[in-house]
C-alpha cells in the first residue's frame, strides 16, 4: 500500500476519538496581510511583528534570512540596528536583487549578505530563523506590497525540529561563506543534498516539511498529491501560480466528482497564463474565483478537511518543484485551519466568478444554534452537555467549544470572520484575552481587543456526541483549571464550508477544590474496555522518526504499565504514565529509540499495556499490540 495512503488511513482512524486536544498554547502564530482591504489608517501588522522579533534577539544571538525579494525599509533599519549591537545576521538573496532588489543597498557593513550562485531560475524562499528559537515562513516577501497590499500569509512557529530543518536548508545554500563577488559558496537548486526531518509531531500535531529542488531531495509534489487525493470532506485553496504541470488540478477535479467540497481563489494575472489550472477547474464547475484586486493574490495555501494547512514559498508549478529553491510546510491543527479558512472566506467575498472581473457574493449557509448547552463541575474538571445538531442539517461537520476567563457573549468574542475595526485584518487579536485592564495590544496597532479571536479548546467531530470533558486550560497552556476563577464557555456548530452557527454560551462557572474524586460521577467519558494503538504503524525509518501511542487510562486504574518488547522477550522501552486525568485518552510520542537512546532495528515488536485496578477483586487487564518497523 502507498505509504502516504497508509499514513492517512491511520490518521483517519483517529476520528473514532471524538475529542481533539488542540494544545493551543502560542507555539504558533499566523499573520495575514490586509491586501488593500483596510482603511488609510491600516496598521502594517506583518512588518511590525517582524521588527518586534528582530528587536527581541539578544546581542549574542543570530538571525538568518533567505528572502527572494526584500526592500521593506523599516525591517532593513531594524536589522541594521540589531547588527550594530552585535547580533550575527546573515541574509541570502536571489540573484535578481542585483538589478531590482534594493535590499542589500540598505544594509550596513555589519550585516553579512550573499547572492545565490546562479541567476537561472530563483532562490524563492521567504523564511527567517530567529536565534534558533522560531521560524518565520509563508508566502510573504519582505517588501511594501509583500507585508501589506498583497493577499498573503506568514507563520511563526516555535518548533525545534522545524528550526533545525530550515537552518540546515540555510547553511546548505550559504556554505562556508562568500566569494569576493558576494556569491554564497553553498549548494542551490539541483545541487542540494541536505537531509531534513520530513515528518514529526509537535504538541501532538503532525508536521511535514519539504524543500525543493535537488536531485537528492524529496520535493513537495508527491506529498501534496497524496494529501489531495485523500481529502475526506473539503479543500479550499488560495493560489498565486497554479499551473497544470503538477497535475494537482486533476486531483481537485476528481474530488469534486466524488462530491467533496472544492473551492479556490486565483491571482487575477496568473489565472490568465496559458498553462493556468483556472480554465480546467472552472470548466469542471468547481467554485473557483479570481481575486478582485490590482494587487497580487500571492498566497500558496491549501486548507484540507478544516484541520490541515499547507503553506510556504512553493507555487504549484514545474519551476517550483524542479528548478527553484523552495519550501513547503504542512501543519495538522484545527485551530490553525480555522484561522486560514476565515481568511479564505473574507477574500472569497472580494473575488469574482468569471474573467473579466465582476463581483459575485459569497454563498453562506445557515446553521441552527446548538441548543441546551450547559456546563458543570465533575471532580476537578468541567463537563459540557448539549443537544446534538439534528440529522436534517446535512452539511454538519463538527462542534467547536471555547473556554475563557472573560464573558463570551456573541460570535464577535470568539472571532466572527469579519473586519470589525476596518484595518483589512480579521480576528487579529490572536488569543482573545479580552482583558482591557492589562492593556494588551495583541495586534500591535495601538488598540485593545478591537477585533477579538478565541481558539477552540475542543473539537468534536461526531454529530451525535452531546457530552465532553474539559480538564485543562488548553487555550493557553496544558495546566489544570484554576480554582475559584470564573470560567465562561461557548459552543458553535460548524458546516463543511467552515461556516459557524450563532454561539450558545454559559457561565460563569467556578471550580471548587475537591481532594477526592467523586465515585458517583454522572459522566462516563469513554468506554471501559481497554484501547491501545499507535500511528503510524508500520513505521518506516526512511520516512518517519516517531510514532504516537494512544491508550485509555481507565477511571479506576491503580497502576498502569506500558512496555515494548522484542520478539525474543527483550525489554526495549518502558514509559511512566505520570499523573494523568483518569478516564481519558493519553498520548505518548515515541522517537523509535530504545532505553539506551539508540534507534531500534527493523522488525516486529510487542507493545504491552497492563492495568491493575483500585478494586483488588477486579482482574488485571492486558492489551497487546504489534508494532512493525521497516527500514527500506
Amino acid at each position: 500500500m502507498n505509504k502516504y495512503i497508509l499514513k492517512y488511513l491511520i490518521w483517519l482512524s483517529l476520528l473514532l476519538i471524538i475529542t481533539v486536544n488542540l494544545h493551543a498554547r502560542p507555539w504558533w502564530e499566523v499573520f495575514f496581510t490586509e491586501g488593500g482591504l483596510g482603511n488609510s489608517q491600516s496598521s502594517p501588522l506583518v512588518s511590525k511583528k517582524i521588527i518586534k522579533l528582530i528587536e527581541g534577539v539578544p546581542a549574542d544571538g543570530y538571525i538568518y534570512v533567505a528572502m527572494y525579494n526584500f526592500s521593506q525599509k523599516d525591517i532593513l533599519g531594524a536589522l541594521n540596528t540589531a547588527a550594530n549591537r552585535g547580533v550575527d545576521i546573515k541574509i541570502i538573496f536571489d540573484q535578481d536583487c542585483k538589478s531590482w532588489n534594493p535590499g542589500p543597498l540598505g544594509l550596513n557593513k555589519n550585516v553579512k549578505w550573499g547572492l545565490e550562485k546562479s541567476d537561472s531560475d530563483e532562490m524563492h524562499h521567504k523564511f527567517a530563523i530567529f536565534n534558533g528559537e522560531c521560524i518565520w515562513t509563508g508566502g510573504a516577501n519582505w517588501t511594501g506590497s509583500g507585508t501589506s497590499t498583497n493577499d498573503d500569509n506568514a507563520m511563526l512557529i516555535y518548533d525545534p525540529t522545524l528550526v533545525a530543518n530550515y537552518q540546515s536548508e540555510f547553511f546548505e545554500m550559504w556554505g562556508g561563506g562568500l566569494t569576493d563577488q558576494g556569491i554564497c559558496l553553498g549548494n542551490f537548486k539541483e545541487n542540494k543534498i541536505n537531509k531534513v526531518t520530513h515528518i514529526h509531531s509537535y504538541h501532538n500535531c503532525l508536521i511535514e516539511n519539504y524543500f525543493s529542488s535537488g536531485k537528492a531531495l524529496e520535493g513537495p509534489q508527491e506529498y501534496i498529491h497524496n494529501l489531495l487525493i485523500n481529502t475526506q470532506e473539503s479543500i479550499f485553496f488560495m493560489a498565486n501560480v497554479f499551473t497544470t504541470s503538477l497535475k494537482f488540478h486533476e486531483d481537485l477535479i476528481n474530488l469534486h466528482r466524488q462530491g467533496k467540497i472544492v473551492e479556490g481563489i486565483f491571482d487575477p494575472q496568473t489565472a490568465q497564463f496559458s498553462n493556468s489550472a483556472y480554465p480546467d477547474l472552472n470548466e469542471a464547475l468547481i467554485e473557483v474565483r479570481v481575486r478582485n484586486t490590482s494587487n497580487k493574490m500571492h498566497a500558496k495555501v491549501f486548507i484540507i478537511d478544516q484541520e490541515l494547512v499547507v503553506t510556504g514559498s512553493y507555487n504549484w508549478s514545474y519551476s517550483a518543484e524542479n528548478k527553484n529553491d523552495e519550501n513547503s510546510l504542512l501543519v495538522r491543527n484545527e485551530a490553525l485551519a480555522r484561522e486560514y479558512l476565515k481568511k479564505f472566506h473574507q477574500l472569497q467575498r472580494y473575488s469574482t466568478d468569471e474573467l473579466p472581473i465582476s463581483l459575485s457574493p459569497h454563498k453562506d449557509t445557515s446553521l441552527p444554534q446548538v441548543e441546551s448547552f450547559r456546563a458543570y463541575q465533575v471532580n476537578n474538571d468541567i463537563t459540557c452537555e448539549w443537544s446534538p445538531t439534528p440529522e436534517t442539517v446535512a452539511d454538519f461537520s463538527r462542534y467547536y467549544l471555547f473556554l475563557s476567563k472573560h464573558p463570551i457573549k456573541t460570535n464577535f468574542d470568539i472571532g466572527d470572520g469579519l473586519d470589525d475595526d476596518g484595518d483589512g485584518q480579521i480576528d487579529e487579536d490572536p488569543l482573545g484575552d479580552f482583558n482591557e485592564d492589562e492593556n494588551l495590544d495583541d495586534d500591535l496597532d495601538g488598540r485593545i481587543d478591537e477585533d477579538r479571536n478565541l481558539r477552540p479548546v475542543k473539537v468534536v467531530k461526531n454529530r451525535a456526541t452531546n457530552k465532553i470533558n474539559i480538564s485543562s486550560q488548553e487555550l493557553y497552556k496544558d495546566e489544570p483549571l484554576e480554582k475559584k476563577v470564573n470560567y465562561y464557555l461557548a459552543i458553535v456548530a460548524v458546516d463543511k464550508q467552515g461556516n459557524e452557527s450563532i454561539l450558545n454560551q454559559t457561565g460563569p462557572l467556578q471550580i471548587t477544590e475537591i481532594t477526592e474524586p467523586v465515585d458517583d460521577s454522572p459522566v462516563t467519558l469513554l468506554p471501559s474496555p481497554l484501547s491501545l494503538y499507535n500511528y503510524p504503524n508500520p513505521i518506516n525509518l526512511k520516512t518517519e522518526n516517531y510514532t504516537t501511542i494512544k491508550y485509555i487510562l481507565p477511571k479506576d486504574a491503580k497502576k498502569v504499565d506500558l512496555k515494548l518488547y522484542s520478539l525474543s522477550g527483550e525489554l526495549i522501552r518502558k514509559w511512566d504514565k505520570g499523573s494523568k486525568a483518569k478516564g481519558t485518552y493519553q498520548d505518548i510520542i515515541w522517537d523509535v529509540k530504545n532505553r539506551d537512546d539508540q534507534l531500534v532495528t527493523g522488525g516486529i515488536y510487542t507493545l504491552l499495556f497492563k492495568v491493575e485496578y483500585e478494586d483488588d477483586q477486579k482482574d488485571i487487564d492486558i492489551k497487546v499490540n504489534k508494532v512493525a518497523i521497516i527500514n527500506k
